[in-house]
């Protein structure tokens, strides 16, 4: 599947955030560096999955890339994580309805990155990405800054102060 997507910063958490759809995630990266890159998901410590995800282009100011996903037992995820590179990150998604069938996706991490919230919005074309008129509590497009790209945070990360301008609490 093709994704056309953009990262952003958050002015302000939205009102009546827990009003939401929500998911507990927990994701990390098998082979951190190659490509494509692999990990696994486990979704609300039930549904579990293996993903594969090329970057196709990071353009713009957003990212189109190729993603597919594969379903796993709970055993073979347990087997999986045994063999991740860095750490698990850990985060609880919001899922935001937009005008024109849109949606954000709002990531609160927990642990290491407790505070560091996200917000991504999957577009289904460039046009519509480059048009949409955005949320007042969405702030600055960061789709270009490899800091907050999830498999760098998992295995690169050093310090959470290299993050404290996405700390929101």
């Amino acid at each position: 599947m093709l994704e056309v997507e953009r990262k952003y910063k958050l002015k302000y958490l939205p009102d009546l955030l827990d009003n939401y759809e929500r998911e507990d995630i927990e994701q990390a990266y098998l082979n951190f560096g190659s490509k494509p890159a692999v990990r696994i998901r486990m979704i609300n410590g039930i549904d579990c999955f293996l993903y594969c995800k090329s970057k196709k282009d990071n353009a713009n100011g957003f990212q189109v890339c190729e993603e597919y996903e594969i379903p796993l037992s709970k055993d073979a995820y347990t087997h999986l994580m045994m063999k991740i590179d860095g750490r698990v990150l850990r985060k609880r998604r919001y899922i935001i309805p937009l005008a024109q069938e849109l949606k954000v996706e709002l990531d609160l991490f927990e642990d290491f990155f407790d505070g560091v919230c996200i917000a991504e919005i999957e577009f289904p074309n460039e046009e519509i990405a480059n048009t949409f008129k955005l949320p007042d509590w969405i702030g600055e497009n960061i789709s270009d800054d490899e800091r907050i790209a999830n498999g760098f945070m998992a295995v690169k990360a050093k310090k959470i102060s290299e993050y404290k301008d996405l700390i929101i609490k």
